[in-house]
């Protein structure tokens, strides 16, 4: 089986063929679909692990249908890549397109490259003028929306248009972690610090050390670490966990949430001043 699939989601009533043969050209295995009822039945027949990118017309994009897709997508293909073009502009993917059309890689010195993202409408426009002028300093970032509207993407295009970019990007879900280990996986921990802790372990701030930290759902971290992260922030010094003595990390926090903060903070679920 091919493994560098893509599903291309078009507007019915206008002609694919010219943004098949952009994707032909780099030997993609193209799926069409002219709805999102035949995308979903696509989606069965297509392993997902081979799914590389999603194209969709953005003029799709403005129903119920559009987030419901993008969620299923989330969970059944997380790494799938989506990329949005307009029916009327198929060519402005042709610069965009570069190699084997991925447009997010690792170089070798680690260095992560900035996502391509392409849409339309004027709120899409704000926020990523908006990504692109806070990127270059080195400022801590919250990204907010909806599960499913690529909070992780834009987390990967601020860094990739940071001066941190040729260092390691570190993603991590917070609710992905045991409540019991959010603490000792971000922060680490020393030998015998707690039961099976038999040597010393980094956190994942040490590891994204020179480079960006993205935390997903920072919204739902306990009182306890917000207090703790907001030490960090503030400061740059953290302790391992079962450790006395501070260490400094050289780390910028990009954080996303789909929680609602001003409620959050309101009901004294999330610090004010974090």
């Amino acid at each position: 089986m091919e493994s560098n699939q893509v599903l291309l989601i078009h507007s019915p009533g206008v002609s694919p063929v010219a943004v098949q043969k952009l994707l032909e050209e780099r030997e993609f295995l193209i799926h069409v679909t002219r709805s999102w009822e035949e995308a979903e039945r696509t989606c069965t027949l297509i392993p997902m692990e081979q799914l590389t990118f999603v194209f969709v017309d953005i003029t799709l994009c403005t129903t119920g249908q559009w987030e419901q897709f993008v969620r299923r997508m989330q969970t059944a293909a997380a790494d799938t890549v989506f990329i949005h073009f307009h029916s009327r502009y198929p060519h402005r993917l042709a610069p965009l397109l570069s190699g084997n059309g991925r447009t997010q890689t690792e170089a070798e010195g680690g260095e992560v490259h900035a996502p391509t993202i392409v849409g339309e409408g004027a709120k899409f426009r704000e926020v990523l003028a908006l990504a692109r002028r806070y990127a270059p300093y080195d400022i801590t970032v919250l990204i907010t929306g909806e599960t499913g509207t690529g909070k992780e993407v834009m987390a990967r295009y601020i860094h990739g248009h940071s001066a941190r970019r040729q260092g390691p990007l570190i993603a991590c879900n917070m609710t992905a972690i045991p409540e019991t280990l959010v603490e000792s996986e971000l922060f680490g921990y020393v030998k015998g610090a707690f039961t099976g802790a038999d040597k010393n372990k980094k956190g994942l701030i040490e590891a994204a050390e020179g480079g960006t930290l993205f935390l997903d759902e920072i919204g739902d971290l306990t009182l306890a670490i917000q207090m703790k992260l907001l030490r960090f922030l503030e400061s740059r010094e953290f302790y391992r966990v079962g450790e006395s003595t501070p260490k400094m990390a050289d780390v910028r926090i990009v954080a996303a949430t789909n929680n609602n903060m001003e409620q959050a903070i309101k009901e004294h679920r999330f610090r004010e001043d974090l």
